[in-house]
């Protein structure tokens, strides 16, 4: 008889994807907060992070589930040979890494039934990273593996490697997003429209390619979202216009989408993006 089923981590994220618009060399985005809640009747143990930096993949044998500590960001995970290797999100000239967490409760933490930390994400590209497209990493989150080879059966779960929070960015810019490059409308009825969120483009005349813009074509909205705006042809240094988009279901369950906005000149030859989220219900 077959047997099917999927794991669950006791410790679900606010969100699953944290979405950052363009930024150019040494500038730094806002912060968005991220929280986790541990929603099992147990304590959880968070690891602390290693005293060194990621600063070359790490291998991890499978039979130990392949376990880092803390919380990182990667940007891959590989599987074979009877190891997992993790690439850490670390510029290889700085060192440092492009997506920086910061004001975080939760590494070390031992995180009791129904309680939350918290952590900020920034976007800080630095300038050895190939950044001619968007980035697309993930946030790990560690927790205590539940052993019993080396008796661990309290504050532990038993599959410990979490990736549960995506983070994009889009390629450098002058065209830049506010508050952020993604929306997320929650859930809605299946066949209702939700109420209208914004998002404010900016040319930004501080950016070293900063230029007037033209836009090529109607923003593109992809899945059950749609979009309108007042931006005009052009879009002169400091001048901004206003997405408005909306979400109307067509299915039960997540349905993500997206918006494209293409114009002239782009940097890096690839148009900026925001991210949509919602769930039919």
């Amino acid at each position: 008889m077959p047997i099917t089923g999927a794991g669950v981590s006791s410790i679900e994220a606010s969100t699953a994807e944290l979405d950052f618009g363009a930024e150019t060399g040494s500038e730094a985005s806002l912060p968005q907060l991220l929280s986790f809640t541990n929603h099992s009747a147990n304590p959880v143990q968070i690891l602390s992070t290693a005293s060194t930096p990621c600063t070359s993949p790490l291998q991890r044998p499978v039979q130990n589930n392949g376990q880092v500590d803390g919380v990182r960001v990667l940007y891959s995970v590989i599987l074979g040979g009877g190891t997992i290797t993790y690439f850490c999100d670390i510029d290889p000239t700085s060192k440092q890494p492009n997506f920086q967490i910061s004001s975080d409760t939760c590494t070390g933490r031992l995180l009791a039934s129904q309680d939350t930390c918290s952590l900020q994400v920034a976007f800080v590209p630095q300038k050895s990273t190939y950044m001619n497209q968007a980035l697309d990493y993930f946030l790990e989150l560690n927790t205590l593996q539940c052993s019993s080879i080396d008796n661990v059966t309290s504050d532990c779960e038993i599959d410990s490697g979490r990736f549960p929070v995506e983070l994009t960015a889009n390629p450098p810019s002058p065209l830049r997003m506010s508050p952020s490059a993604g929306l997320d409308f929650g859930s809605q009825a299946v066949g209702n429209a939700t109420v209208q969120q914004t998002i404010t483009l900016f040319n930004d005349p501080a950016d070293p390619n900063a230029s007037t813009l033209n836009f090529v074509g109607k923003v593109a909205a992809k899945g059950d979202y749609s979009e309108t705006d007042d931006c005009p042809f052009s879009l002169a240094p400091g001048a901004t216009c206003t997405l408005t988009v909306t979400f109307k279901p067509k299915v039960v369950g997540f349905d993500p989408g997206s918006l494209t906005v293409n114009y002239t000149p782009e940097p890096t030859g690839t148009p900026q993006v925001v991210h949509l989220r919602g769930t039919g219900q």
